[in-house]
């Protein structure tokens, strides 16, 4: 035992060093197996990321496609309704009609004289003087189109005057805006004998080839007789919120083209 003691002595050095050697080889296999945790768990990380944002990328066009093709089915659904319309003779004109469906890239309702950008244009069949028709309410008239694109003078627009009609009245007067609130409209021009109160719909009188008759506008939460002048002052609230307009559906009269070269030619005489 002695002797033992004595040779563990002479050798220590010799101990201490493969002490320290096997101390550095238990913590390097540690660190190495942590090492390798940690660019697992980067690698995870980094991975997760990226799926995750391809994932969003395709759900974003996944949910793109599905609302062309809900705005595409909306179209076809208003142009079954139109056609089911009794027409009377104003506007016997819409029995040949088309509905095309586009979304508004930019849109104004701070200006006096507001217009709205759409992303189709004479390509998907859009002219100048149609139509464009919101969700709830009418939106405007189209002025300028390009190949792709379509200007619309919007009801918030000063130039802009559209004949419309109390629901339950074939009297029709014109909406105009005066610049100040982008949710009231004005309506004037309406006969003094017309019966109208609060809370009556108004709709588009389908006097022209512009707009079908009967489509929604809005609401009258203001009458003001001036029996002097033997008018009314009238507020409308539309249907339509304009500061926040992303879709439209123009209507296209196929048989407006033909209607006017002989109304044109009628007034030449």
């Amino acid at each position: 035992m002695l002797k033992l003691i004595r040779f563990l002595l002479a050798r220590n050095s010799l101990l201490l060093f493969l002490g320290m050697e096997f101390i550095s080889f238990i913590l390097l296999i540690n660190n190495n197996l942590y090492l390798k945790y940690k660019e697992n768990n980067l690698a995870t990380e980094f991975s997760g990321i990226i799926n995750s944002k391809i994932y969003e990328i395709k759900k974003f066009s996944e949910l793109t496609r599905i609302n062309s093709e809900l705005l595409q089915e909306n179209a076809s659904l208003r142009k079954s309704i139109l056609k089911k319309h009794k027409f009377d003779i104003l506007t016997s004109t819409w029995d040949s009609l088309d509905v095309i469906p586009a979304y508004v890239i930019t849109n104004q309702y701070q200006m006096a004289n507001n217009i709205v950008i759409l992303n189709k244009g004479t390509q998907a069949g859009i002219h100048s003087k149609m139509g464009v028709m919101g969700n709830k309410g009418i939106i405007g008239v189209t002025l300028d189109v390009s190949p792709h694109f379509s200007a619309v003078l919007t009801l918030l627009n000063q130039k802009n005057m559209i004949s419309v009609r109390p629901k339950n009245s074939k009297q029709f007067g014109f909406l105009k805006w005066d610049n100040k609130d982008p949710y009231l409209l004005n309506l004037v021009d309406l006969p003094f004998e017309t019966k109208i109160k609060l809370k009556d719909t108004i709709v588009t009188a389908g006097n022209s080839n512009i707009f079908p008759e009967g489509l929604p506008v809005g609401i009258v939460v203001n009458i003001k007789r001036i029996a002097q002048q033997k008018t009314y002052e009238i507020k409308i609230k539309s249907f339509e919120n304009f500061t926040a307009l992303n879709t439209a559906y123009v209507y296209k009269n196929k048989q407006a083209e033909e209607y006017e070269k002989l109304k044109d030619s009628v007034h030449g005489f």
